[in-house]
């Protein structure tokens, strides 16, 4: 188990990351800090806001919060089952 900012240490800095884990995409988030702040990649996030809540007690407004607070915007590209969304951190 690691976090997204470990990675940067291990991995070429990402320009695109993509995630897709049914409920954590506010955990990994939070693992993300200095990824959202210094290399500001253009996210692909399937959020899931039922396993978010079963899970870990997060929302999707968790997540929305987190991006605006790294200085993100982020759009609802798509809905079925998750929520598909299109971040990138604001010039």
């Amino acid at each position: 188990r690691t976090t997204l900012d470990l990675m940067l240490d291990m991995f070429p800095k990402p320009d695109v990351v993509t995630m897709d884990i049914d409920g954590a995409e506010y955990q990994a988030l939070l693992g993300a800090d200095r990824l959202l702040a210094e290399v500001k990649p253009i996210l692909f996030i399937s959020v899931h806001p039922m396993h978010l809540w079963d899970q870990h007690k997060d929302t999707p407004d968790d997540v929305w919060m987190h991006l605006e607070l790294h200085g993100y915007d982020a759009e609802r590209v798509g809905r079925d089952h998750e929520l598909h969304v299109i971040a990138k951190a604001r010039p």
